[in-house]
């Protein structure tokens, strides 16, 4: 038997980044917007501030007045930009999610069907949501805390400079030269999470090496042997954790006593300045500490996304989660138009005879059957018509064009599959349906098509384990009707449902205007007429 890869028809980037958020730009820029508008007024308050005590000292109450409603209608204006802020960071970070989640979905089914339904590369959905939500939390909201450090920076060093240029410029170099010391000091920190991963991949491999092997240990008598190398295994993953948390606690000291530092020398020379020299200039002190500290705050939040966003790199280098749309060529513009002819297949495991001279053919808009006990080929005869295995002779052709002679992509565009492995993953029921791609979910449709009384809304979160085995069974047969395919294959998908419902769903999936495939053990004498034909194996 020859099983056959899934050759991938586009170059895939070697990592998430930000091309991603090309496929969201009015939602990236919304979030950029709002962050920006949000940091900006934050970073003028100090200046605002100084006007507001240096009028009060001098009793304009006019001027004092005018400056207090500014900074009414700005802290108006900032309470709604922070709100809007946290709405947009969380359509940001879903859609984010939706869109890797989508991408991973098309990779892993595109690369091996039968892998994914054989639950090799299906483990993955039991940690998808977290891997996603981990890569969103650390990467994208990186992303966007560094987009309102430097809005922050930069509204901050103008609140200083309008209150005194020289000594704005002066604050702004002491501390770049003193967030030097921490880019070179973060080299380190680079070389410990580097030696992190590596101890925990070492780990992770001598340890299924060893499990895998444990039987044989045990059989020569070698279980000493084995619980001492995984006690070093272990110890050494610890050692390298240990020396990871001293570096980074390390540097989260160097990186807070620089701040305090300079905090300190800023507020002892005001002071001096202002005892000493012109008390006058109280109103530029008060502001410049407010503003200060709103440096440091904003150069400190600036300097911990880019550490968040380096513990994600495994996860974004793992190709599975991205998607790289390639242009289409006249040959993936192949579309289904008039039969399947299926002639003298024959396929045999090793010495075994699972078919021989398998013939039918199967028109546009026929309703099919293959039906038959287990051990009689239905499962083989799909594999081969789905291109997962090559058959050792005959063929199988659509509108006259050997699959053979077809790209997996640009043949399996034309096909909706379901089966009975229920795919339902933790979210709401629109990004359930919007799995495999589509654009828009007919909720009304599908609630009458599948019976899908169940569920109030497209927005309503479903969860896998609060649902029957039946009701996820219906969730799973929704999924094709959003894809829209001219072939939908149906494979066992059925034997969760009871009679009623099964009965329901597969009248009204035959009544529509497409070609169905149904694999089934059997079928009632009512299932039975409702196809044009039924192929007994």
């Amino acid at each position: 038997m020859q099983k056959r890869g899934w050759s991938m028809t586009r170059k895939l980037p070697s990592r998430i980044n930000l091309r991603t958020l090309k496929k969201m730009p009015f939602t990236t820029f919304i979030t950029a917007l709002t962050t920006m508008i949000g940091a900006t007024l934050q970073g003028i308050i100090p200046y605002i501030f100084a006007k507001i005590t240096h009028y009060a000292i001098e009793k304009n109450e006019e001027l004092l007045n005018k400056w207090l409603i500014i900074i009414s209608i700005i802290s108006v204006v900032l309470i709604f930009a922070i709100v809007f802020q946290m709405i947009a960071a969380e359509k940001f970070k879903n859609k984010i999610i939706t869109i890797l989640r989508i991408d991973y979905s098309k990779n892993i089914y595109s690369k091996n069907i039968t892998e994914f339904s054989e639950g090799g590369k299906g483990v993955h959905w039991d940690n998808l949501t977290n891997t996603l939500d981990q890569i969103s939390k650390d990467y994208f909201d990186g992303f966007r805390m560094i987009i309102w450090s430097i809005s922050t920076l930069v509204a901050t060093f103008l609140s200083i400079a309008l209150l005194n240029i020289y000594l704005g410029l002066s604050l702004v170099v002491v501390c770049i030269i003193a967030r030097v010391f921490l880019i070179i000091f973060d080299k380190k920190l680079k070389k410990k999470t580097q030696a992190q991963a590596e101890m925990r991949k070492k780990y992770s491999t001598e340890l299924n090496d060893l499990t895998n092997g444990a039987e044989t240990l045990f059989w020569n008598n070698k279980t000493e042997a084995f619980e001492k190398r995984i006690d070093n295994s272990n110890l050494n993953i610890q050692n390298a954790n240990i020396s990871y948390a001293k570096t980074h606690k390390w540097f989260e000291f160097v990186n807070e006593f620089i701040s305090v530092v300079i905090s300190f020398g800023v507020l002892i020379v005001m002071a001096i300045f202002v005892f000493k020299v012109d008390h006058t200039i109280v109103s530029i002190f008060i502001g410049v500490l407010i503003a200060e500290t709103s440096l440091q705050v904003a150069l400190n939040k600036m300097i911990k996304p880019i550490i968040s966003i380096r513990r994600t790199k495994p996860l974004r280098e793992n190709p599975d989660y991205i998607w790289e749309e390639h242009k289409k060529t006249q040959q993936d513009t192949f579309a289904f138009a008039k039969d399947i002819k299926v002639k003298d297949i024959n396929f045999n495991y090793g010495e075994k005879e699972v078919l021989k001279n398998v013939s039918f053919n199967i028109k546009k808009g026929e309703k099919i059957a293959i039906v038959g006990k287990s051990g009689t080929g239905k499962s083989t005869l799909l594999k081969l018509m789905l291109k997962q295995i090559k058959a050792e002779s005959g063929s199988i052709k659509i509108d006259g064009n050997n699959i053979d002679s077809l790209s997996e992509e640009e043949y399996l565009n034309n096909i909706a599959y379901a089966n009975n492995h229920n795919l339902v993953i933790n979210d709401t029921f629109k990004n359930n349906m919007l799995l495999f791609g589509g654009k828009k979910v007919n909720f009304k449709e599908l609630k009458e098509i599948f019976n899908l009384d169940f569920i109030k809304n497209k927005n309503n979160m479903i969860s896998k384990d609060e649902l029957s085995t039946g009701q996820q069974q219906r969730v799973n047969l929704a999924r094709i009707w959003v894809n829209k395919k001219p072939i939908v294959v149906l494979d066992e998908c059925f034997g969760n449902l009871d009679k009623e419902n099964a009965d329901s769903i597969l009248q009204k999936i035959l009544q529509e205007d497409i070609t169905v495939l149904l694999i089934s053990h059997h079928l009632t004498p009512k299932q039975t007429k409702m196809f044009d034909s039924v192929i007994k194996l």
